[in-house]
């Protein structure tokens, strides 16, 4: 966003050059632990991905508390922070999760209603 706005000189002449670049790499690596940056995705084992999935749901939520902790719900722009670092990446991967499921080959092939069981006494 920095770059698309032309942002990186008065970036660099506020805080210097090695924080930005700092922030771009944790930027960078947290899109990609997201499944919105621009590697190709392993597809793991099923056993590993359910693991890895529950400890990566663990540290978004850890991260999302920590962050949460901090927001002055008095102060909108407080608020619209926490929504810019937590919310909006977790929408975006949400979004391209849903873009990517493919659509069911054959409605009816779905799971069939359960049939009662009837007493003929």
């Amino acid at each position: 966003m920095i770059a698309q706005l032309g942002l990186e000189a008065e970036l660099d002449a506020m805080i210097g050059p090695e924080p930005r670049a700092t922030a771009r790499t944790s930027c960078d690596a947290l899109r990609e632990a997201l499944g919105i940056g621009g590697a190709p995705r392993e597809t793991p084992r099923s056993k590993a991905l359910q693991e890895a999935m529950q400890a990566f749901s663990r540290e978004v939520s850890r991260y999302a508390r920590m962050l949460a902790a901090d927001v002055d719900t008095t102060d909108p722009s407080s608020v619209e922070r926490f929504r810019h670092a937590v919310m909006t990446p977790i929408d975006t991967f949400r979004s391209r999760r849903k873009r990517e499921q493919p659509a069911p080959a054959d409605p009816s092939s779905g799971p069939t209603a359960p049939t009662p069981i009837v007493d003929a006494r």
